[in-house]
Formats: structure tokens, C-alpha cells, sequence
């Protein structure tokens, strides 16, 4: 079935996508294509379009917004700017708005996704961040918007990756900044990387519902540890929920469905991503 395309030009790009190739590959996996050349963010334009089963895709954000109300800055036509629009429904076995589950297997997708496009080791720095020798790579935003107890939903995947860049054009972050294009032997288009996410994600999503099979958890929590970055690294963590704001130790997991464990002087810590002032800094 071909499901349309929307598109909507306003902003010059030297690099457009190409929707066609984009939209014959999403019909495969049961996506409509939502693009904007330019827009606040994929995430306000997810907000304002019908819901349904969608990739919303930019070339330009200008006002990209990550965790916690952080923005995301990147240069027209060298990154990927979507956000992945899914229904949920309690009713038919999909975890409940508090479940971390949905954005640790979104987020899992894009790592395996990359680790088979791209060949190159990526790995998941807790709790949503994509890096490569822990640089950041891509960063994850998931979001429930008008969630009602019993009723369909639409949850949004939101990710903003870096494809095309070197060290003088990419943005700063508090650990550095790497390009698929730094790490990659070969040229990939950002519309192969796109689909092949997707598809590993659609795989993922009809997994998500199958959770509480102890087979299929046994396999995803092995695939998420697996793809930790911080597992064994000396940290320290800051925030503002603490008394002294500081806790220092070494990370023991960060298991699916859950926080990460931190094995402090006083003890084992879980520390969950409940506030927007934590900043975990690797200490050796």
C-alpha cells in the first residue's frame, strides 16, 4: 500500500533529501513521510499533524530542542532531524507512559542500526545518547503528548544524529562531538541511514509487546547491555536532588527497564533521569 507524502518547501538546502527514495522505502515498513525543509522543531511539527503512524524529517530546525528543554544546533543538510510518530495502546500489550522500555528499545534500534550501517563500534551512553569512542553521536527525545489512561496515543521518538560535519562544524557538547561521516569507511546517504533505522526499529516496535516474554527480555536486556558505554567507568554524577550534590562511583548496569546502578562508598545507587540537572562526568 502507498501511504502519501507531505511536503512543504521553504528553506534552500544544498543537500535536500530525496523524498521519493525515502517514501517508497517507509511505505514498506507502513510510515507516512512528513517533511518540512524548515521548522521550530520535528517534535512542535509532530505535535500539530494528524495523528498516525509518521517520520516527520527536517533539513533545519530553529529551535531543536533535546532533554530536558536543551536545544539541538545542526547545519542544514548535514544531520538527520526527525521524529518518529507511533501509536500506542496499553490494551493491545504496550507498556504505560512511565515505562522506560519504549525509549531504550527506540534508542537501542538506532545503535544496532548503526553498528550494521555503519561498521563502526557505537554504543549507547546512558540514558539516551548515541556516541562512538564517547563522543556524541546522536541524542534521543521521547515524549508523550495528550496520554489518556485506556485511549490511543501517539509517543514520539524524536532524534537529532550527526552525518555530515568535521570537528570545526559540528556543535559543542559537554563530551565532544562526532560525524557518521568521521567514522564510516564509506559515504552513506542520510536517506540510507534513516530507512535502516527504521526498519530495525519497526522490528523492535512489534518485539515491544512480547516484553514480558522471558525470552524476548532475556534478548533485548542482553542487546542493551551489550551496547552500554558507561558499564565499569569511574564517574561522577551531579545534580541537584542530592545533599551535596555529587556521587561518585563506579557503574556496575544500566539495565533495560530500569535507572543505572551506581556502586558508591555508601553503597549500590540507582540513579534514574528525573532531573534536568544531571551531568555525569567519566572521572578515569
Amino acid at each position: 500500500m502507498s501511504l502519501p507524502t507531505e511536503v512543504h518547501a521553504a528553506f534552500p538546502t544544498a543537500k535536500p533529501y530525496d523524498t521519493s527514495q525515502l517514501q517508497d522505502g517507509l511505505s514498506l515498513l507502513g510510515y507516512t513521510l512528513l517533511y518540512e525543509q524548515k521548522t521550530t522543531s520535528t517534535m512542535d511539527f509532530a505535535l500539530t499533524a494528524e495523528k498516525r503512524r509518521a517520520v516527520v524529517l527536517t533539513e533545519h530546525q530553529t529551535d531543536g530542542r533535546g532533554r530536558w528543554g536543551r536545544r539541538w544546533v545542526g547545519a542544514p543538510g548535514n544531520s538527520v532531524l526527525m521524529t518518529v510518530m507511533e501509536p500506542f495502546l496499553e490494551q493491545e500489550g504496550d507498556p504505560g507512559p512511565a515505562s522506560l522500555l519504549p525509549a531504550q528499545l527506540f534508542t537501542l534500534s538506532v545503535c544496532n542500526a548503526l553498528q550494521e550501517t555503519v561498521s563502526a563500534q557505537v554504543q549507547i551512553r546512558w540514558p539516551n545518547d548515541i556516541v562512538h569512542d564517547g563522543k556524541k553521536l546522536a541524542g534521543i527525545l521521547v515524549e508523550n503528548p495528550a496520554y489518556l489512561p485506556g485511549k490511543p496515543h501517539i509517543k514520539l521518538f524524536g532524534l537529532g544524529m550527526n552525518v555530515h560535519g568535521d570537528d570545526k562544524s559540528l556543535p559543542d557538547t559537554e563530551y565532544g562531538a562526532v560525524s557518521i561521516d568521521q567514522i564510516s569507511d564509506t559515504k552513506l546517504s542520510r536517506e540510507a541511514i534513516i530507512l535502516a533505522i527504521i526498519e530495525k526499529w519497526s522490528m523492535y516496535r512489534v518485539d515491544l509487546r512480547a516484553i514480558n516474554n522471558q525470552n524476548v527480555w532475556n534478548h533485548y536486556a542482553k542487546l542493551w547491555r551489550n551496547a552500554a558505554s558507561l558499564v565499569g567507568e569511574q564517574v561522577e554524577i551531579t545534580d541537584n536532588l542530592t545533599t551535596d550534590g555529587i556521587q561518585a562511583g563506579i557503574v556496575q548496569d544500566t539495565p533495560l527497564g530500569d535507572g543505572l546502578l551506581l556502586q558508591t562508598s555508601f553503597g549500590m545507587q540507582t540513579i534514574m533521569d528525573t532531573d534536568p540537572t544531571t551531568k555525569i562526568t567519566i572521572t578515569l
